[in-house]
């Protein structure tokens, strides 16, 4: 029989889990069978599997929008790479528009992570 706590522990999520004991009787008296006094197991409720979404992102320090506006000024680009990057340090949740769509959608969304 296994001493106690050997078991993998490096599993990851589960869906389902099954559990098999092999038990047997003592070789120098077949009288005498084994003893379980006591088995627990500890289940925690399942996350819902996230998804990642990874972005390419063009920035610049003079943009032209869709109207014809130009917008911007020298150094824009390091503001808002500083904005981003604040916002992936307090780990807060942001709307995400994919305005691409006939009907723009969006969902919130927490970076997880910025590179260049």
């Amino acid at each position: 029989m296994p001493a106690a706590g050997d078991h993998p522990t490096n599993l990851g999520p589960q869906t389902s889990l099954g559990f098999r004991f092999t038990v047997t009787r003592k070789v120098t008296d077949s009288t005498k069978g084994p003893v379980v006094h006591s088995y627990g197991v500890k289940a925690l409720p399942a996350v819902k599997p996230q998804r990642v979404l990874q972005l390419l992102l063009s920035c610049f320090d003079f943009e032209t929008w869709q109207s014809g506006q130009l917008d911007g000024h020298d150094g824009w680009v390091r503001d808002r790479l500083a904005a981003l990057q604040a916002i992936e340090d307090a780990g807060d949740l942001i709307k995400l528009q994919d305005f691409g769509l006939e009907a723009p959608s969006g969902r919130l969304v927490r970076i997880e992570k910025v590179s260049l």
